[in-house]
Formats: structure tokens, sequence, C-alpha cells
């Protein structure tokens, strides 16, 4: 008798690759939370707490901008002093341009303990996990001045849905993780 044919040997398809979850990806607001002390802010009443020039986001390598800061949407500068000369939150809009603690329209001052920006980004791409996130700030005064960074969806304001990105002191960067 003829032998049967080896039959082809039987190769499954490969498993379709789980679906990675950036837990960045779809944020497009920005919230800059002051978490100065009220006592940092006594040596400079005129621009107390985070003084914010501007934030930009870079991509991993850092070679080219992936968004800023284009719009403001609400915020509660505060005043402990009853002296901020610097409450406008357009000011921190675009690139970094505070030349001088006396550049007084080129800066926010939060104000110290929970003043907040909540910010609108220009995204040139989309948020991910990697990319750099610039904080320029207007730190003249050597105040001990630091922000909370975090990164939400767009629409209202729901600190649950947001995600901290991090803390600095003075001007410094934070890394989307």
């Amino acid at each position: 008798p003829e032998p049967e044919p080896i039959p082809e040997p039987f190769e499954p398809d490969p498993p379709e690759p789980e679906p990675s979850f950036d837990p960045w990806e779809g944020r497009e607001m920005l919230l800059i939370v002051d978490r100065s002390t009220r006592d940092s802010a006594r040596r400079t009443p005129a621009s107390p707490g985070f003084d914010l020039d501007a934030i930009l986001l870079f991509d991993p390598e850092q070679e080219s901008l992936v968004g800023l800061l284009s719009a403001w949407e609400t915020a509660q500068i505060n005043d402990p002093y009853g002296r901020n000369i610097s409450q406008d939150p357009a000011a921190a809009i675009g690139e970094p341009d505070a030349r001088g603690s006396d550049d007084v329209g080129a800066y926010v001052s939060l104000g110290t303990e929970g003043g907040f920006v909540f910010y609108q980004l220009e995204l040139f791409e989309p948020v991910r996990s990697g990319l750099s996130v610039f904080v320029a700030a207007a730190d003249f005064d050597g105040a001990d001045a630091q922000a909370e960074i975090y990164l939400c969806y767009p629409g209202d304001l729901d600190l649950n849905q947001c995600r901290s990105a991090g803390t600095t002191r003075g001007q410094g960067e934070v890394f989307l993780r």
C-alpha cells in the first residue's frame, strides 16, 4: 500500500497583539497648581508663589516641539498680601518671553497655596508617554516656588479625570511616564 502523505504542519495564526493603553492619550488640557507655601511668598509679595512664563511639550528626544499652552479656561489666582502685580493667566500662553521680574505682562503669578490655571493645549502631535513637559518659570527672585502639573481630558475640570505629571520647583521639566 501507498503510504499516506504527511500532512502539512499546522501553524496557528499568531495572536493579535493586545492594544497598548497609554494613560496620557486623549489629554488635551493642562492644569498647573501652585504648591508653594504662603511663607515662601512673604519675600515676594508683588508676585507671590509660582511665576509661570510658559509650558512646552517636547518629544522624547527633545528635538521637536509637540505642544504649548494656547488658551486659558478658568483660573484662581491668589493674592495673599493684596499686592500681586501679575495676575493675567494669558501671560503664560505661547513661548517663554519673561526677561526679568519687572516684565509683568510676560508671566502669571499663581499666588501660592492652591492658585491654579486650567489651559487648553495646542498640540502638533498627540500627548503620549515619554514626552517632556518643560515648565518655564519667571523665577527671578529666588523664592522657593513649586507647582504641580496635571494633564486632563477636554471638557469640565474634573480632577478625578486628570493625571499628575509631577511637581517642579521653579523652572524645570517633568516626563510623562
